[in-house]
């Protein structure tokens, strides 16, 4: 598991971490995207999100495709987390309207 919601990882360091755990032939790699501390995945639906949730940090779709690919061609597969419904003031601080006043 690598957690780039609490701190944002550079993705040619998410490449190193792919290439390390082919050569010791680890095959999932479980990537923690959104959590209280920040939403660091691109949503082309709720732009506010990365947009207020990622504080400038964040990866675009495209990135994340060609990551899953270089990850698959090494025969790692990546699962991805959005935490939902709790750790969520992230999501809340940019899309309000998707909590409860209750």
């Amino acid at each position: 598991m690598i957690d780039v919601s609490r701190h944002f990882i550079p993705m040619d360091k998410l490449y190193e971490n792919i290439d390390a755990m082919a050569v010791v032939k680890m095959n999932i790699l479980h990537l923690h995207l959104s959590d209280n501390q920040g939403f660091q995945m691109e949503s082309k639906k709720h732009p506010k999100l990365h947009e207020l949730g990622s504080g400038g940090h964040h990866y675009t779709q495209s990135e994340m495709g060609e990551l899953i690919q270089y990850a698959s061609d090494r025969g790692i597969r990546i699962v991805p987390e959005f935490d939902m419904p709790g750790h969520a003031s992230g999501w809340l601080l940019a899309y309000p309207e998707f909590g409860s006043s209750e």
